[in-house]
C-alpha cells in the first residue's frame, strides 16, 4: 500500500550464424543472419509479446536493477529480519513464496486487480505496472483503458485531467500491490514486527506476525497488519489489517479491522501468488465476522524490459494534489 513503503522511493532468441559462401572457388560474401525462435505452429514468438516488452530498453534505463544491488538489498533484509522471532518467521515466508531475491530480480511486476464490494455496488477494477523496487504505479482502467492514473513516487496524478475514476487515485495507487506483495513488502526497513497469538481460522491454525511502522513511514504509519502464516508450510493464508489513510480520516482515527483470506495458488516466474481474496469484518471479540468483499487477481505477469520511465508522471497528466485525490 501507498501508505507503507520505507524506500524512496523475450524478444525472440536469435541465433547468429556467419556463412562463407565459396562460389567457383571464389570468396563471394561473409554474411550474419538471424532466425527468430518460432512456436511449434511455426508463429513468429514475438507476435504474441506485449508491446512494451517487444523493444529492448538499455539496461541503463530499465526499471529492473542490477543483481548487484538486488544482492545488496536482499542481504540487508534478511539480516535485519534474522534478528528477531517474529521477523524470521517473516523471512521463512518469504523463502515459501519465493525468495526475496526472485522478488525484486524479476522486474516491476503487472497484474489486473478487481474488488468487488458484497454490501454495495462499488467495484474497483484496473491493470496495474508496479515498479516493487521503488514503490510507484501506473493503473488502467479495465473498462475505461484511456483513463489513466498513478504514483510516481512523490505524487499522485492522473490522465487525461479532470477524468473522473471515482476512486481516491493517492490510496489506490499501491493499495492493491501491497496485499499482492505480502510478505515480500514487509521485508522493508521501517516495519517493525512482533509475534503475536495464534488464531484459527477455517479449520487452519495460523501463527501471527504484526507489522507496524515507524514514525513517519508513508502516508498512514498508523496502520498495522497482521500477517497469518501457516506453521506447516510458511505460507501466507491473509492479512488483518486497519485503515488509517488521512484522507479518509483527517481527524484521525482508522477503520475498522478486516480480515482478508488468501484463496488458492498461482505460481509465476518462480513466485508463488493467491488466485483470488475475500475480506471479512472482524468482531470485538476477535472472532471473524460476515464477508464484506471479493476480489481477484489475475493476469499477472513480470515485464523484466520495461524503461523506468514508464513509471514518471506523464507530461499531459493532471497532478493530484493532498490526500483527497
Amino acid at each position: 500500500m501507498l501508505t507503507h513503503f520505507a524506500y524512496p522511493c523475450l524478444s525472440s532468441f536469435c541465433r547468429v550464424q556467419s556463412i562463407v559462401i565459396l562460389f567457383v572457388g571464389v570468396l563471394v560474401l561473409t554474411a550474419c543472419s538471424s532466425e527468430p525462435e518460432t512456436h511449434d505452429n511455426g508463429a513468429d514468438k514475438s507476435t504474441a509479446l506485449p508491446a512494451e516488452e517487444m523493444t529492448i530498453t538499455p539496461v541503463a534505463e530499465q526499471a529492473r536493477k542490477s543483481p548487484s544491488l538486488v544482492a545488496e538489498r536482499v542481504a540487508e533484509a534478511r539480516k535485519r529480519l534474522q534478528q528477531s522471532e517474529a521477523g524470521q518467521i517473516m523471512w521463512e515466508a518469504i523463502q515459501a513464496h519465493g525468495g526475496l531475491d526472485t522478488w525484486f530480480a524479476n522486474g516491476p511486476l503487472s497484474f489486473r486487480f478487481a474488488y468487488h464490494s458484497l454490501t454495495s455496488d462499488r467495484v474497483r477494477d484496473t491493470w496495474q505496472d508496479i515498479d516493487q523496487w521503488s514503490s510507484r504505479a501506473v493503473h488502467r482502467l479495465a473498462d475505461k483503458p484511456d483513463i489513466s492514473f498513478g504514483w510516481d513516487g512523490r505524487q499522485a496524478w492522473i490522465k487525461p485531467a479532470g477524468a473522473d475514476i471515482d476512486l481516491n487515485a493517492r490510496f489506490w495507487a499501491l493499495t492493491p500491490y501491497y496485499f499482492i506483495g505480502v510478505p515480500f513488502v514487509l521485508a522493508d526497513p521501517g516495519v517493525k514486527l512482533e509475534l503475536d497469538s495464534q488464531i484459527e481460522f477455517e479449520g487452519s491454525v495460523y501463527n501471527q506476525v504484526r507489522a507496524t511502522f515507524g514514525e513517519g513511514v508513508g502516508d498512514a504509519p498508523d496502520d498495522y497488519y497482521i500477517v497469518l502464516i501457516n506453521p506447516m508450510t510458511q505460507r501466507v493464508g491473509g492479512v488483518r489489517y486497519i485503515v488509517t489513510y488521512p484522507g479518509f480520516f483527517p481527524d484521525g482515527g482508522h477503520s475498522e479491522e478486516k480480515l482478508m483470506a488468501y484463496d488458492g495458488v498461482k505460481e509465476v516466474d518462480g513466485l508463488r501468488f493467491m488466485d483470488s481474496l475475500r475480506s471479512f469484518k472482524m468482531n470485538k471479540d476477535g472472532s471473524v465476522g460476515e464477508q464484506v468483499t471479493k476480489s481477484t487477481f489475475s493476469d499477472v505477469k513480470f515485464l523484466p524490459n520495461i524503461p523506468s520511465a514508464h513509471f514518471d508522471t506523464p507530461a499531459d497528466a493532471q497532478v493530484l494534489e493532498g490526500y483527497g485525490t
